[in-house]
């Protein structure tokens, strides 16, 4: 018998397993790539409240971080990005969707220069389409996930809580921007950013140091409140603040993870135009990949939107009732397959990460729907699959996000 319960999930552990699996009381553990987040530490309302209203502490560190260095990790970075990298800072953060040839959205994320020819992008593993983009320049990539640990700080109460762990006036930092500073004697990166729609700061911290940093932000954070939130409460409020993720909410269409799509899996591809996107394509640099795509999709006639979706939960209800069913409402985050949404008899489109939203207290998710079907306030049907048959169940479109983005302000 372990002697511990890091030892028990010592395979698949993350830097800060040591402190989050003794406080994993439900045994509930949710893998990302190689790796086990805890999926839910006390409940769902708890953590998404805590996020909401005080401060949460969640774990990020399976993110893949693309570590991009070399005389032409601008031109790389350059090339496979829809914004400028000309325009960027050191220590600046972008957010960017990129592209294959034919205009498709491969992936979207968090790029980041750290200096000159030093980039790190984060998002899903897209090594091989990062090799294939390089070939002809001098670069070095290396994806570093599990080297550091990524904390994410996030809600209201954040910043007093980064003030007491540092002993340092934080009001200065801009939302995307990052700087070095010491915890618990060692040197970490604090980035102005999160994934949950409120203020909110990630520490990358080598993986060493992750336990010594936990120790730090939980004692820091106790006057405040803090919670440790499990990867269910940081999906379920990415979704309240409009946040996709690609897989979830659109199929990737680069080589590293899509590798011969059915008919169906292809719906699934996207324009940056289509998810509403659009902003972050410049055209004003002359040159990078999916360009000449992208410049046709942006003047052609709309399929699909990108809208909200509320789902009567009650309709739900009634279906379990009609066949005898004990009624099961949005236990998880519903991703796959995905939920077709009708008006009337046509299907107009598909929902993706349908979940329930303790916040706004509604059943919600994302609309992919036709233009017709997509101004707000449009009632339509949802075909809801209880024991391998489809019912109907209202819904209505919204706008997104679900819920005010406080992120960047203050």
């Amino acid at each position: 018998m372990a002697n511990s319960l890091s030892e028990v999930y010592a395979f698949g552990g993350t830097p800060f397993n040591s402190r989050t699996a003794p406080l994993n009381k439900w045994r509930r553990w949710v893998s990302w790539d190689r790796f086990h987040l805890v999926d839910v530490f006390s409940t769902i309302e708890a953590e998404v409240g805590a996020i909401r209203n005080r401060a949460a502490v969640i774990e990020m560190s399976p993110l893949s971080q693309h570590l991009i260095s070399g005389p032409d990790s601008a031109r790389l970075v350059d090339r496979v990005i829809t914004r400028r990298v000309d325009t960027m800072a050191n220590r600046q953060v972008y957010y960017s969707p990129w592209c294959d040839h034919d205009g498709m959205m491969i992936g979207d994320g968090i790029v980041v220069r750290l200096e000159e020819n030093r980039f790190i992008m984060t998002a899903d593993p897209m090594m091989t389409w990062l090799a294939r983009c390089s070939a002809d320049l001098d670069v070095e990539i290396e994806n570093t996930q599990g080297v550091n640990g990524l904390l994410a700080l996030q809600g209201p109460r954040s910043r007093r809580v980064l003030e007491r762990l540092t002993g340092q006036d934080w009001s200065h930092l801009k939302f995307s921007r990052g700087t070095e500073t010491q915890v618990a004697g060692t040197d970490i990166w604090v980035w102005r950013q999160g994934f949950t729609g409120e203020l909110g700061y990630e520490f990358w911290v080598p993986a060493e140091s992750a336990p010594a940093l936990w120790d730090a932000v939980m004692e820091a954070g106790e006057p405040d409140g803090l919670l440790p939130a499990g990867h269910f409460a940081e999906d379920v409020a990415r979704i309240e603040a409009g946040l996709l993720i690609v897989v979830a909410d659109y199929l990737g269409a680069g080589p590293d993870r899509s590798a011969h799509p059915t008919a169906e899996q292809e719906e699934a591809f996207v324009t940056p135009y289509e998810l509403g996107l659009g902003h972050f394509v410049d055209f004003e640099k002359p040159a990078f990949i999916g360009r000449e795509a992208l410049l046709k999709a942006k003047d052609a006639p709309a399929t699909r939107r990108l809208a909200g979706v509320l789902v009567n939960w009650r309709d739900i209800v009634e279906v379990y009732l009609d066949i005898g069913r004990p009624p099961v409402i949005l236990p998880r985050v519903h991703r796959d397959p995905q939920v077709p949404i009708y008006r009337g008899e046509e299907r107009v489109g598909h929902a993706t990460s349908v979940t329930w939203s303790p916040t706004v207290e509604q059943a919600i998710g994302f609309a992919h729907i036709h233009p017709s079907a997509a101004d707000p306030g449009t009632g339509v049907t949802l075909g809801w699959d209880v024991m391998g048959e489809e019912h109907s169940v209202g819904g209505t479109i919204v706008e997104l996000p679900f819920l005010p983005m406080r992120r960047a302000s203050g």
